[in-house]
Protein backbone atom coordinates (compact mmCIF):
# COMPACT_ATOMS: atom_id res chain seq x y z
CA UNK A 1 0.00 0.00 0.00
CA UNK A 2 3.28 2.61 0.40
CA UNK A 3 3.34 2.21 -3.37
CA UNK A 4 -0.29 3.68 -3.78
CA UNK A 5 0.63 6.51 -1.43
CA UNK A 6 3.85 7.14 -3.30
CA UNK A 7 1.74 7.38 -6.54
CA UNK A 8 -0.71 9.27 -5.52
CA UNK A 9 1.95 11.76 -4.15
CA UNK A 10 4.12 11.75 -7.05
CA UNK A 11 1.27 12.15 -9.96
CA UNK A 12 -1.36 14.06 -8.17
CA UNK A 13 -0.11 17.56 -7.39
CA UNK A 14 -1.10 18.58 -4.05
CA UNK A 15 -2.59 15.96 -2.94
CA UNK A 16 -1.98 14.53 0.59
CA UNK A 17 -3.33 10.87 1.79
CA UNK A 18 -3.33 10.39 5.22
CA UNK A 19 -3.29 6.95 7.41
CA UNK A 20 -2.67 3.73 5.80
CA UNK A 21 -4.97 2.94 2.44
CA UNK A 22 -6.86 -0.71 2.10
CA UNK A 23 -8.19 -2.97 0.50
CA UNK A 24 -12.25 -2.93 0.91
CA UNK A 25 -12.16 -7.00 -0.17
CA UNK A 26 -10.43 -9.86 1.72
CA UNK A 27 -7.35 -11.36 0.04
CA UNK A 28 -8.99 -14.32 -0.69
CA UNK A 29 -11.86 -12.75 -2.82
CA UNK A 30 -9.19 -10.90 -4.85
CA UNK A 31 -7.98 -13.83 -6.03
CA UNK A 32 -11.07 -14.18 -7.96
CA UNK A 33 -11.43 -10.34 -9.08
CA UNK A 34 -9.68 -8.50 -12.00
CA UNK A 35 -10.50 -4.97 -10.27
CA UNK A 36 -10.77 -4.06 -6.39
CA UNK A 37 -11.52 -1.40 -4.24
CA UNK A 38 -8.69 0.65 -2.13
CA UNK A 39 -9.79 2.62 0.47
CA UNK A 40 -7.89 6.10 1.12
CA UNK A 41 -8.41 9.04 3.57
CA UNK A 42 -6.87 12.85 2.67
CA UNK A 43 -6.04 15.55 4.74
CA UNK A 44 -9.08 17.56 3.62
CA UNK A 45 -12.60 17.00 2.49
CA UNK A 46 -11.46 19.92 -0.49
CA UNK A 47 -9.00 17.23 -1.65
CA UNK A 48 -11.38 14.02 -1.47
CA UNK A 49 -13.70 16.11 -3.57
CA UNK A 50 -11.60 17.37 -6.33
CA UNK A 51 -10.99 13.99 -6.78
CA UNK A 52 -14.59 12.78 -6.64
CA UNK A 53 -15.32 15.37 -8.93
CA UNK A 54 -11.69 14.68 -11.41
CA UNK A 55 -10.47 11.36 -10.81
CA UNK A 56 -7.10 10.54 -9.87
CA UNK A 57 -4.09 8.85 -11.43
CA UNK A 58 -2.24 5.83 -9.78
CA UNK A 59 -0.13 3.42 -11.83
CA UNK A 60 -0.29 5.43 -15.06
CA UNK A 61 -4.19 5.03 -14.89
CA UNK A 62 -6.58 7.33 -14.21
CA UNK A 63 -9.28 6.31 -11.79
CA UNK A 64 -12.60 7.21 -10.65
CA UNK A 65 -12.84 7.54 -6.86
CA UNK A 66 -16.25 7.91 -5.37
CA UNK A 67 -17.27 8.76 -1.36
CA UNK A 68 -17.17 6.02 0.80
CA UNK A 69 -20.59 5.43 2.37
CA UNK A 70 -20.23 4.79 5.86
CA UNK A 71 -22.99 2.79 7.40
CA UNK A 72 -22.67 1.88 11.12
CA UNK A 73 -23.52 -1.71 12.43
CA UNK A 74 -26.78 -2.30 13.71
CA UNK A 75 -25.78 -2.89 17.31
CA UNK A 76 -27.38 -3.22 20.97
CA UNK A 77 -26.99 -1.07 23.76
CA UNK A 78 -24.37 -2.55 25.72
CA UNK A 79 -24.67 0.00 28.48
CA UNK A 80 -21.30 2.35 28.10
CA UNK A 81 -20.61 4.80 30.31
CA UNK A 82 -23.07 7.71 28.58
CA UNK A 83 -25.82 5.22 28.41
CA UNK A 84 -28.74 6.08 31.16
CA UNK A 85 -31.46 3.86 30.23
CA UNK A 86 -32.95 1.26 32.60
CA UNK A 87 -31.26 -2.19 31.95
CA UNK A 88 -33.69 -4.00 29.79
CA UNK A 89 -33.27 -8.22 29.02
CA UNK A 90 -32.93 -8.33 25.34
CA UNK A 91 -35.30 -11.79 25.74
CA UNK A 92 -38.50 -10.21 27.12
CA UNK A 93 -37.91 -6.71 27.79
CA UNK A 94 -37.98 -6.79 31.35
CA UNK A 95 -35.73 -4.32 33.73
CA UNK A 96 -33.01 -6.96 34.66
CA UNK A 97 -29.50 -7.70 33.25
CA UNK A 98 -30.03 -11.14 30.41
CA UNK A 99 -27.52 -13.30 32.90
CA UNK A 100 -29.96 -13.21 35.85
CA UNK A 101 -31.96 -15.84 33.79
CA UNK A 102 -31.60 -19.60 35.76
CA UNK A 103 -31.82 -21.45 32.77
CA UNK A 104 -28.90 -20.45 30.79
CA UNK A 105 -30.93 -18.53 27.86
CA UNK A 106 -28.08 -15.57 27.74
CA UNK A 107 -25.58 -17.90 26.49
CA UNK A 108 -27.84 -20.07 23.91
CA UNK A 109 -29.52 -19.40 20.70
CA UNK A 110 -32.33 -21.08 21.71
CA UNK A 111 -34.99 -19.36 23.53
CA UNK A 112 -36.00 -20.93 27.01
CA UNK A 113 -39.35 -22.42 26.76
CA UNK A 114 -40.76 -20.56 29.76
CA UNK A 115 -40.01 -17.33 28.29
CA UNK A 116 -42.60 -15.44 25.98
CA UNK A 117 -40.31 -13.34 23.55
CA UNK A 118 -40.84 -9.73 23.23
CA UNK A 119 -38.36 -6.97 21.50
CA UNK A 120 -37.72 -3.64 23.93
CA UNK A 121 -37.33 -1.69 20.59
CA UNK A 122 -40.60 -1.96 19.04
CA UNK A 123 -41.86 -4.39 21.43
CA UNK A 124 -43.06 -7.46 18.61
CA UNK A 125 -42.53 -10.63 19.59
CA UNK A 126 -39.13 -11.33 19.19
CA UNK A 127 -36.41 -10.75 20.78
CA UNK A 128 -34.21 -7.43 20.47
CA UNK A 129 -31.11 -8.81 18.58
CA UNK A 130 -33.67 -11.30 16.04
CA UNK A 131 -32.44 -11.49 12.41
CA UNK A 132 -35.71 -11.44 12.26
CA UNK A 133 -36.49 -8.24 13.10
CA UNK A 134 -38.09 -6.01 10.50
CA UNK A 135 -35.83 -3.06 11.41
CA UNK A 136 -32.59 -5.14 11.61
CA UNK A 137 -33.44 -6.44 8.18
CA UNK A 138 -34.19 -3.15 6.53
CA UNK A 139 -30.86 -1.82 7.53
CA UNK A 140 -29.37 -4.80 5.84
CA UNK A 141 -31.09 -4.16 2.59
CA UNK A 142 -30.14 -0.62 2.36
CA UNK A 143 -26.30 -1.42 2.67
CA UNK A 144 -26.71 -4.27 0.50
CA UNK A 145 -28.03 -1.33 -2.01
CA UNK A 146 -24.96 1.26 -1.49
Amino acid sequence: MDLIVDEIKTFNQGLEPVGVPYWLTSKERRQTQRAGTVIVAFKSEKEANTIIRHSISIAGLRLKAEKMLWTPRTSQCSRNIKCCKAFKCRLYAEEHSLKQHKCGAYKSTELCQYIKARCFNCGGKHTADSKDYETYLTIRNIRKES
